[in-house]
């Protein structure tokens, strides 16, 4: 017959892991070493749960089977005595500590006094606690030291203290009582194994949550957590311990793949500076933009809320206000380009050593040819069948240092078309023959049949001959130096080369729209047009006002240049005159120029890249 444990019973088994030793229970297996308390099952060791007397308590202990809280034997009793031994405790009579018999009575005088003490009496052969310890012996007289206290044996109680000391004399006193020993480490009044115990986990007091405790460090056991001051968490995404533990992301940043990083939802009502979130507040025109974006510049304009607000007639291109549209980069890290050539599908362009090739559909470009010293000016020569449709194609380029005029038939190797002239540098083609200018200031004006033979001089004498175009069986040509003039002579060289102008201010660039000959004058700052049967006559000013003006192009309607310095711009003004146009500014030493119907192509000799702006 079994009876439930009382309330001040259990509140006294509690209280000896505290203040005294737990003499009996109802079983001799009940309750583990150490008296361990506990709050859920995994607290116990295995073979034992956590048992409530009561369910309006907090806290239980380690139990096996069910005899802490189910009940205790009729005949047995719990037994408590201080940890200094005395009989002193509860008074109340439903709450007195039994006998270690079982019989209720109080302890023999003999337990507190001096000199050889009673021996108390074993409890039942399954009482889980030690016993006791033996009583200090009298001093003085006797020699004998006082008798061990011999504790009831528990199987994993645990032990009584250690015996009393002798009697002056006298030989060491009792041994305590045969219990079972901590082997781990006590923490409080609970033995633990700092290795395994989720509450004691590497240190007394450290607990593992949700956990588990393996060799002393608290393990997470879900995947891709980790274990942080009490927690298992995410350093992929934790803001307070992004990336390892403690690591905080601050205001503007939020934790994604194990760094503090700022974007829209973190910084939704700003820009990020690297990982910085600068609000609208803080935003100027070096750094503006909104919805987390990556601040961006604003350049020339004002930055309203995150977005740049551009004067009137500008527009914002990679966060600077400019005049004009918005350009497109079609290749960068070019070296040194210079002559750009277009035709209906694709696009080619000169630099250091090579000549490349780009679809206007897209992709990377291509180097068609290599091995060249410095091809400068470059042009495309086709055929045509009756029917309008392009028969064959040919590239020629000049190649200055080298002193070579090459050529390459569309799917052929290139080749050499002439040799050994001094500064080869602008050309030109039409149906029968390839023209270039000499640039020396001795230079010349040279031809070659496209059929081969040998190059003719057509004019010689000439002072820095540059730009050459072709025109109704008539070569143009400037002679560009401070007193520069604008040249004109028949292809076939039957008359003498005669100035169309003169006075000119370092003519650069020609060109013509079947009209006109129109033509740069890069010292001068001018751009000037004239008609091309005029011989010396005063030539119209287009535009003037530019800084070194150089590349120019025509289309019947209007004309345009390149400005070329290290804030160069792209030029457009009516074929009449008028006010002109920036197409685009901020570019990097723009040179060469050449139009298709849609749109103006160019080369930034110092930016070392290809362009086009769209509409022309």
């Amino acid at each position: 017959m079994s009876k439930k444990m009382s309330k001040s019973q259990y509140f006294l088994l509690l209280s000896a892991s505290f203040a005294g030793t737990l003499v009996a229970c109802s079983s001799s297996s009940n309750v583990p070493d150490g008296n361990i308390r506990c709050t859920k099952p995994t607290e116990c060791p295995p073979g034992y749960t956590c048992e409530f007397p009561d369910q309006a308590l907090t806290q239980g202990v380690c139990c096996k089977d069910e005899g802490c809280s189910t009940g205790l034997a009729e005949d047995s009793g719990v037994g408590i005595l201080p940890s200094d031994g005395s009989a002193d405790g509860p008074t109340a009579s439903s709450d007195l500590p039994l006998a270690a018999d079982g019989s209720g009575n109080t302890l023999p005088d003999s337990a507190t006094n001096g000199g050889a003490p009673d021996v108390p009496q074993s409890p039942t052969p399954d009482a889980p606690m030690g016993g006791t310890s033996g009583d200090s012996g009298a001093d003085g007289a006797l020699a004998a030291g006082g008798s061990s206290g011999v504790g009831a044996g528990g199987s994993s109680g645990i032990g009584g203290t250690a015996g009393g000391t002798g009697g002056s004399g006298g030989t060491t006193g009792g041994t305590g009582g045969i219990g079972g020993a901590c082997s781990g480490t006590m923490c409080g009044s609970s033995c633990s194994d700092l290795r395994t115990d989720v509450n004691n986990c590497g240190a007394c007091g450290r607990k593992c949550g949700y956990g588990t405790c393996q060799s002393g460090d608290c393990i997470c056991q879900i995947a891709g957590l980790s274990w942080c001051t009490g927690a298992c968490v995410n350093f992929q995404s934790d803001d307070t311990n992004c990336g390892g533990c403690g690591i905080r992301c601050v205001p503007g940043q939020h934790c994604s793949g194990n760094v503090c990083v700022c974007d829209k939802t973190s910084c939704p009502d700003g820009c990020c500076k690297g990982t910085t979130c600068e609000d609208f507040a803080s935003q100027a025109s070096a750094m503006c933009g909104t919805a987390g974006a990556a601040c961006g510049t604003c350049t020339g304009g004002t930055c309203q809320m995150g977005q740049c607000s551009c004067p009137s007639g500008q527009t914002l291109c990679s966060g600077a206000c400019v005049a004009g549209s918005c350009p497109v980069v079609l290749a960068s890290g070019q070296d040194g380009p210079m002559g750009i050539e277009v035709d209906s599908s694709e696009i080619y362009w000169t630099v250091y050593g090579k000549v490349l090739i780009l679809s206007k559909y897209g992709g990377s470009s291509t180097v068609i040819v290599s091995g060249q010293n410095y091809p400068t000016d470059i042009v495309m020569h086709h055929t045509w069948d009756p029917a309008g449709s392009v028969t064959s194609s040919t590239l020629f380029w000049t190649d200055d240092p080298a002193g070579t005029i090459m050529k390459q038939p569309a799917g052929f190797a290139s080749s050499i078309v002439a040799s050994g002239q001094t500064h080869p540098s602008r050309i030109a083609v039409d149906e029968t023959n390839v023209y270039w200018t000499d640039a020396s200031s001795s230079g010349a004006v040279m031809k070659m049949p496209l059929a081969g033979g040998d190059p003719v001089v057509l004019a010689s004498g000439q002072n820095t001959p540059l730009g050459i175009i072709v025109l109704f069986e008539e070569l143009y040509w400037t002679n560009s130096n401070a007193s520069g003039m604008v040249m004109r002579m028949p292809t076939d060289g039957s008359s003498p080369p005669a100035i169309l102008a003169s006075g000119q201010d370092g003519p650069w660039g020609i060109a013509t729209d079947g009209s006109y000959i129109y033509w740069t004058n890069d010292l001068g700052g001018t751009v000037m047009k004239s008609s091309f049967f005029a011989n010396d006559s005063v030539p119209t000013v287009v535009a003037s006002g530019q800084d070194h003006p150089r590349g120019i192009v025509a289309d019947g309607t209007d004309v345009y240049w390149t400005n070329c310095n290290a804030n160069g711009t792209v030029m457009k003004v009516h074929g009449v005159g008028g006010t002109p146009t920036t197409l685009v500014s901020g570019q990097n030493g723009p040179l060469g120029i050449h139009l298709d119907s849609t749109s103006v192509y160019w080369t930034n000799y110092y930016g070392g890249t290809v362009m086009k702006v769209t509409p022309r």
